[in-house]
């Protein structure tokens, strides 16, 4: 008799977010390190904890992965969490947000383009609910077509 293969566990929403958005903010600095290099050699390197090189804790960190993201894309710098001033304060911009912005295409997600919802599940549903028991009136008030 056969031992039967225990269930696998299928992740959280938010997790399955974390990675996805790491793994795509890991490989926009990999594919535009190479640009970067070739017009600055002296650019120091990713450091070993950046949330651009994937499998490192704060690329699989939500809140983390987020907040790169954002500023890859609107193009806000991101600073290194691992160098700081005598007050604490980040003094360097992330080598890999600098190499992530050279690789905007990257971004893309594989799923076609757009990036999963860090709200979970549980938050998405509780927003739909709120979302039909508003009052069509105050719907209407939120309109964006000008009707």
């Amino acid at each position: 008799m056969e031992a039967e293969a225990p269930p696998t566990r299928r992740p959280s929403s938010d997790m399955a977010a974390r990675y996805e958005i790491g793994e795509i903010l890991a490989r926009a600095a990999d594919e535009g390190e190479l640009r970067v290099r070739l017009r600055s050699p002296a650019t120091p390197p990713r450091c070993t904890a950046c949330a651009f090189t994937k499998g490192t804790p704060a690329n699989n960190t939500l809140e983390t992965v987020v907040d790169a993201l954002g500023c890859t894309i609107e193009d806000v710098p991101f600073m290194c969490h691992q160098h700081f001033d005598d007050a604490g304060r980040p003094v360097d911009l992330c080598s890999g947000w600098v190499f992530a912005r050279e690789s905007r295409a990257a971004l893309q997600s594989p799923t076609g383009g757009t990036l999963p919802s860090p709200m979970s599940t549980p938050e998405t549903a509780a927003q739909d609910l709120l979302d039909e028991a508003r009052p069509a009136a105050e719907q209407d008030e939120h309109r964006d077509d000008g009707r």
